[in-house]
């Protein structure tokens, strides 16, 4: 399975923007050798965090492309709270929102035939190896 965050983020978060994105690339390389059915190859988790106003740009949206096993999804974080938070901090709020939402975001896009208990506990596991989750 094919995974990626995709940022969309103020400048204020741009010194994240490296974190962001290693973090991407190793959870890509942790479920590249994963199948969770064939209802679902590819996986894209949009990263908001903007400066309030700049908020009415940046809505959470959501997109399943059922032809091409492609889902698209997105997180939005509270810009004054993620702004504070350090970097461990900060990846932590990340991929803790990755884990609470997938299961209302598959649901809500009516993706079919993808094992969302089992990729949610394989990142779980991941997550906890990692010490990205306490």
């Amino acid at each position: 399975m094919y995974f990626a965050i995709v940022n969309s983020i103020s400048e204020e978060i741009t010194p994240k923007s490296e974190m962001i994105n290693s973090t991407s690339d190793e959870i890509n390389s942790f479920l590249e050798r994963k199948t969770y059915g064939p209802g679902l190859e590819k996986l894209y988790v949009g990263f908001i965090c903007v400066n309030p106003v700049f908020d009415q740009f940046f809505q959470p949206r959501s997109k399943y492309t059922k032809s091409k096993k492609n889902f698209e999804y997105s997180l939005k974080e509270d810009f004054e709270t993620f702004v504070k938070l350090d970097e461990a901090d900060s990846r932590r709020a990340i991929v803790k929102g990755i884990i609470d939402s997938i299961d209302s975001a598959i649901e809500e896009n009516g993706v079919k035939d993808f094992d969302s208990e089992a990729y949610k506990n394989d990142l779980f596991e991941f997550f906890k190896n990692k010490k990205w989750l306490k």
